[in-house]
């Protein structure tokens, strides 16, 4: 019936609406009355329903579109916080957006670009694991060698699920390599990691 009143006589105030309905029950219609949004409003505005289309998008496996949509976002909020939205909640989404947004980079080596984005998730998400690992490989990149080992105590001390335990060779193959083969003050660069982030 929204559809029906809407076709009749186009009321962009009824697209929310229409779109809240699709959400539930059928996506693809709902990303049809998303980019109508998008189209109607400014991001300003729009914001949450362009981060709920790019969560869809990511689902279906269109990581593509679902950047550009973030990006787009973060293009108008990353440096601010939306009004009446909760710092915490929207900094765990910009650190999300930028991961998302830095992975492609990463890929492309582009290590430069790559490292900016992956330094903003961390700057949002503090006790990122996986996102100090990358930084960690694109201070190597960058033959960083002080930044790649103290990225990398960060990821081994976070205990990043699936990369601390790559995150703790390097680190301490790196480590050997400017110390004549020994692991000798290793720990002190933990223990600062550890300071740092905050945790036992």
């Amino acid at each position: 019936m929204a559809e029906k009143i809407y076709d009749l006589a186009p009321d962009k105030s009824l697209l929310p609406q229409i779109a809240d309905i699709y959400m539930k029950f059928n996506v693809d219609k709902y990303l049809i009355y998303g980019q109508k949004i998008l189209a109607a409003f400014p991001m300003e505005q729009s914001y949450l329903t362009a981060l709920q289309m790019a969560q869809v998008y990511i689902q279906k496996q269109d990581i593509t579109t679902a950047i550009d949509l973030l990006t787009k976002i973060m293009d108008v909020y990353g440096d601010k916080v939306p009004a009446n939205y909760p710092e915490q909640q929207w900094n765990a989404t910009r650190a999300f957006a930028y991961g998302v947004i830095a992975s492609p980079v990463y890929q492309k080596k582009d290590y430069p670009k790559a490292l900016e984005l992956y330094e903003k998730v961390v700057k949002f998400d503090p006790k990122n694991g996986d996102a100090y690992y990358y930084i960690g490989m694109c201070k190597w990149q960058a033959k960083d060698q002080d930044g790649t080992i103290a990225a990398f105590a960060k990821a081994v001390v976070l205990n990043s699920k699936t990369l601390a335990p790559k995150a703790k060779q390097y680190m301490e193959d790196l480590y050997k390599a400017q110390h004549s083969g020994s692991l000798d003050g290793l720990d002190q660069v933990l223990a600062k990691a550890k300071a740092e982030l905050g945790v036992n």
